[in-house]
């Protein structure tokens, strides 16, 4: 019969704890061998790093529209998901609620701007602008035929 290992007779050796173990003798780290030519006088060479704005206008506004699309698809979602749970409770207490046309708007809308929010994220320059502003697009319009209309 086949034990894995660790059962029966298959047992590692057991290690031995740190405080256990011997130091290595004659094992010196603040010394440099000196048996190679020219290693006493080694040197390193200083390399001159290229200086990086620490701030820059463009990053942090990038940063701002794609937190703001994100919300909004995000909210979007969540919002559609309020909408599937008013309509399930208006079923048990025999209300119209918003109704089927509402809830596959919301769902279609908010579908859409998430999966234009993931381009978004992964894309730089036109497209990913592109694709924020199909989200504020699809928030906007979803609240508009929903909501506000």
């Amino acid at each position: 019969m086949h034990q894995p290992p660790g059962r029966g007779g298959h047992r590692r050796p057991a290690t031995p704890s740190f405080a256990e173990r011997t130091p290595v003798a004659d094992a010196r780290t603040d010394e440099l061998p000196t048996g190679a030519p020219g290693i006493a006088n080694a040197r390193t060479d200083e390399f001159e790093v290229p200086a990086v704005p620490s701030s820059s206008t463009r990053p942090r506004a990038r940063r701002f529209w794609r937190g703001l699309t994100g919300a909004m698809a995000a909210g979007l979602a969540m919002l559609t998901a309020a909408d599937i749970v008013i309509q399930v409770y208006a079923l048990f207490v025999d209300s119209p609620g918003p109704g089927l046309p509402s809830l596959i708007g919301h769902f279609v809308g908010a579908t859409a701007a998430v999966v234009a929010q993931r381009y978004a994220d992964r894309w730089i320059g036109r497209r990913a602008a592109a694709c924020g502003i199909a989200v504020v697009v699809l928030t906007l319009a979803t609240l508009w035929f929903f909501w506000w209309a």
